[in-house]
C-alpha cells in the first residue's frame, strides 16, 4: 500500500497492490462514510462482512475497484471508537492531519483507468 498526497491538492492517493487488499483495507473508512445500515455507526470488520453476505449474497473482498471518501471519515478512527484498526485505517489516520478538509481515493494496480477518473472527479468536486 502507498499513500501520495495528490500535488498541492487536499487530496491522497492509496494504492494497493490487489483488489482484495483495498477492498479489505478501506471497508469501514467508506462503510462509514456511504454504506447504507454503516453510515456515521461504529462497526467492526465482520459485523460489515456478515450484513454484506445477507444483502447481496457475495463476497465483498472482490466487489470495487476504487473508494472515495471525505478524511473526516476518519475521525470516530483516530478518536479510538473504532477497535483493532488495520494496516490502511492507521496508515492513513498517521499520514493525514485530523481537521485537514481532506479527500481519499483509493485503487488497485488494476483498476480501471475509468475508476481511476470517476473516483479522481470526486475527490476534484469535493476536496
Amino acid at each position: 500500500m502507498k499513500i501520495t498526497k495528490l500535488g498541492n491538492m487536499n487530496v491522497y492517493s492509496v494504492m494497493f497492490d490487489t483488489r482484495q487488499q483495498l477492498c479489505r483495507d478501506l471497508v469501514r473508512p467508506q462503510a462509514f462514510y456511504e454504506s447504507p445500515g454503516f453510515i456515521g455507526k461504529v462497526f467492526t470488520e465482520k459485523e460489515f462482512y456478515d450484513q454484506w453476505a445477507i444483502d447481496h449474497g457475495t463476497d465483498y473482498d472482490n466487489c470495487w475497484d476504487g473508494y472515495n471518501f471525505p478524511a473526516s471519515s476518519l475521525d470516530l478512527f483516530r478518536s479510538g471508537a473504532f477497535k483493532d484498526l488495520n494496516y490502511a485505517e492507521k496508515a492513513l489516520i498517521d499520514t493525514i492531519p485530523p481537521n485537514s478538509g481532506a479527500y481519499i481515493i483509493g485503487f488497485h494496480l488494476g483498476s480501471a483507468s475509468e475508476t481511476v477518473v470517476h473516483e479522481t472527479v470526486h475527490a476534484h468536486y469535493f476536496a
